[in-house]
This record gives structure tokens, C-alpha cells and sequence, in this order.
């Protein structure tokens, strides 16, 4: 196995490609690595590797509109969500609780 700072040998540009070819050919793995006769456990070992390898250590989410409406309360209860924005209307609240216990 080589590391990020070095540079990938012949063996990490092989099993890329084998990788890529697995992936574009839409058989499952192991289908894969016995019609391309190669060792699956090998083909596991190394689709690992790669993945891990180019995994970011983070991934940014971009803010969307539905979660800045959420910033104020969210019920859940017998499978209804009730959200409520952070200036919401008490009377409301308590109008729609009374209907929930009625559940």
C-alpha cells in the first residue's frame, strides 16, 4: 500500500483500473472478480484502500432554506411532524397540541 505523500506505484494505477472497470460493468463484485479471475478478497482489500484514500476528511453542506425555517421547534408524534418557526403563534401551538392528544 502506498500513502498520500508518495507517489502511487504501477500496483495502485493497476487496481484503479480494475476498480473502474468493476464499477462500469454493473455486476456485483464478486461476479466481477471471478469472470476477471481475480481474488475477490484481494478486490475487497483494494476497493477499500482506494476508497479510503479518496475520502475528504469533511464535507461541507450548504445552507438551504428548509433547515433555516427550522431553527424553531419540531414535533414528532404517531408519524406527524409539527414545525413551528421560533416567532410562532402560541394559541396556534396549543390549538394543535389538543389535536395531537386526541390521536
Amino acid at each position: 500500500m502506498y500513502h498520500a505523500h508518495e507517489a502511487p506505484s504501477a500496483e495502485v494505477s493497476i487496481w484503479r483500473a480494475r476498480v473502474h472497470q468493476w464499477r462500469s460493468s454493473g455486476k456485483s463484485a464478486a461476479a466481477w472478480c471471478r469472470e476477471a479471475q481475480i481474488p475477490y478478497q484481494h478486490f475487497i482489500k483494494w476497493r477499500r484502500q482506494l476508497a479510503i484514500e479518496n475520502k475528504p476528511d469533511f464535507i461541507e453542506l450548504p445552507p438551504t432554506l428548509e433547515l433555516e425555517e427550522k431553527s424553531g421547534l419540531t414535533f414528532m408524534f404517531a408519524g406527524i411532524q409539527l414545525a413551528m418557526k421560533r416567532d410562532f403563534d402560541e394559541e396556534t401551538l396549543l390549538k394543535c397540541l389538543r389535536v395531537m392528544r386526541r390521536l
